[in-house]
């Protein structure tokens, strides 16, 4: 399995552990339901809507009037999550494939066009691989005390305490430029790039974040960290284990 596959989880523990949250979004109308993990979508200037259906690995057209059909599909396994309408009335979207399938590459851009055919533009995770861009990024702890210490005592739980930017790749969104340039912002990859005639560049790594650890959190991490010791079988530990590290700052991936 490659780098980009196995170190997907890194984060999630962590963002558990700054209290990370996503406010509802509210709607006055519902255009479309009976969607599987709808993480993107795009509107047509006629009101065809383009949906990104991640864990479904689809990409589904639904025409104002309600009629839909799926326009692009992965295998299972796979997943969909950005959207974007060209000026040519093409569609890209972002797709992320299991490593077992191996061709399409396992992240990617993927475009339909207007006579429903469909190609791979470029593969982002190569891109990935051979350049990393956020490699001089430093994520994690930003303290060598106690709080360190006991955070790396923790890694199988939470990650590492600290750490550089590693290779890989979860293309989220995708915007048209025109004239053939599409922008995708990769969650994993911590960048921006853009694709023009199948070739790959960085525009932009963005920085860590800086955020601070607060107790409830800290305190909540830990409770669930003891529970999955005891599933184990193994003795928990003290509640207020990782308070070292309250108020300290955390260098999140952006």
């Amino acid at each position: 399995m490659t780098a980009w596959r196995r170190n997907l989880g890194v984060g999630a523990a962590v963002l558990a552990l700054v209290g990370a949250t996503a406010t509802p979004a509210s709607a006055d109308e519902t255009v479309a339901d009976n969607l599987t993990s709808p993480l993107g979508f795009a509107v047509d200037d006629d009101g065809t809507l383009y949906v990104a259906e991640a864990f479904a690995g689809l990409l589904t057209k639904i025409k104002p009037n309600g009629d839909r059909s799926e326009i692009a599909s992965a295998p299972p396994g796979s997943g969909t999550s950005g959207a974007a309408v060209t000026q040519n009335g093409s569609v890209y979207y972002t797709l992320t494939l299991p490593p077992e399938v191996g061709s399409p590459p396992e992240t990617a851009l993927g475009i339909v066009r207007p006579d429903g055919s469909t190609d791979i533009l470029a593969s982002l995770s190569d891109f990935e691989e051979q350049n990393n861009p956020d490699a001089d990024n430093r994520y994690g702890i930003r303290d060598s005390g106690t709080c360190f210490e006991r955070f790396s005592s923790l890694e199988r739980f939470l990650g590492p305490a600290k750490y550089k930017g590693i290779v890989e790749s979860n293309p989220y969104k995708v915007a048209d430029e025109g004239y053939g340039s599409a922008l995708v912002a990769d969650a994993a990859g911590n960048d921006i790039v853009r694709v023009v005639n199948g070739k790959v560049s960085t525009v932009a790594v963005l920085p860590p974040i800086n955020q601070t650890l607060d107790k409830p959190t800290v305190r909540k991490q830990m409770r669930q960290i003891n529970r999955k010791l005891e599933r184990r079988g193994k003795d928990p530990l003290p509640v207020d284990y990782l308070d070292p590290c309250i108020g300290k700052k955390y260098a999140s991936n952006p």
